[in-house]
């Protein structure tokens, strides 16, 4: 079993206690921006958050993102 397999979980419930699940997937999809800076201020989580969105191709769909980031980041 992978080290990723082994201990997501733990990851994935550490995330979940200290950063709540919009802080996770704020922190997530700004990785897509080149200019993000850590840690993110409270203003970029809203911009993130609460959109607007617009998809432009595949990978690029943050309600899927935000589903998955919620329901627990199933490998």
């Amino acid at each position: 079993m992978a080290v990723i397999e082994q201990h997501y979980r733990e990851v994935v419930a550490a995330l979940d206690k200290e950063l709540g699940t919009a802080y996770t997937f704020a922190y997530f999809w700004a990785t897509r921006r080149p200019d993000a800076e850590y840690p993110l201020l409270e203003e970029v989580v809203g911009e993130i958050v609460n959109g607007p969105f617009s998809a432009s191709g595949a990978g690029d769909d943050p309600i899927s993102a935000y589903d998955w980031v919620s329901s627990g980041m199933h490998l």
